[in-house]
């Protein structure tokens, strides 16, 4: 096993079984702290990055944009699985979702998301930059009001939907 590697770059490299190999493969490596998944996974990859942030304790930074279209019930749950993660998860502390909200199934995504991260206490810096926010708005403004260990939330160039709040 490799020990001296600390960042991993698959940003546009990796399709779903790509992403199964490399989740086993994380469970048991303990030097990779900073992983960055920026392609167009697919719901059924959610699951095996759901298993890899359940176990795994020495990522702390993650990078992930989830650019998949989901478009029936069944995708949109698997996205469930992998935001469910976060309720366990006790490595991460900077956690950026470029683009992974940018849909009409954003709703969804954002009650989830805010979900899986009102009882995390280790997340510190929460990056939902590039984003387009309908009326998810709601779920994210009760994670924030929930959650006291986010200290930093960047919405750089985020599209939001404010009418939701009033």
């Amino acid at each position: 096993m490799n020990s001296s590697i600390t960042h991993l770059n698959l940003c546009n490299n990796i399709e779903t079984k790509g992403v199964e190999y490399l989740s086993n493969a994380l469970l048991i490596n303990p030097t990779i702290s900073v992983l960055y998944l920026c392609s167009d996974i697919a719901p059924e990859a959610c699951i095996f990055i759901w298993k890899l942030l359940r176990k795994n304790t020495a990522i702390t930074t993650l990078h992930l944009a989830i650019k998949y279209e989901f478009t029936n019930p069944g995708e949109i749950a698997k996205f469930q699985y992998f935001s469910n993660a976060f309720s366990t998860n006790t490595s991460i502390t900077h956690l950026k979702l470029r683009e992974t909200l940018c849909t009409y199934t954003a709703t969804p995504r954002c009650q989830y998301l805010s979900e899986g991260l009102k009882s995390n206490s280790t997340l510190k810096i929460l990056d939902l930059s590039n984003n387009h926010i309908d009326y998810g708005c709601e779920y994210l403004s009760n994670l924030l009001g929930i959650n006291s260990t986010i200290t930093t939330l960047n919405l750089y160039s985020t599209f939001l939907i404010l009418n939701s709040l009033i």
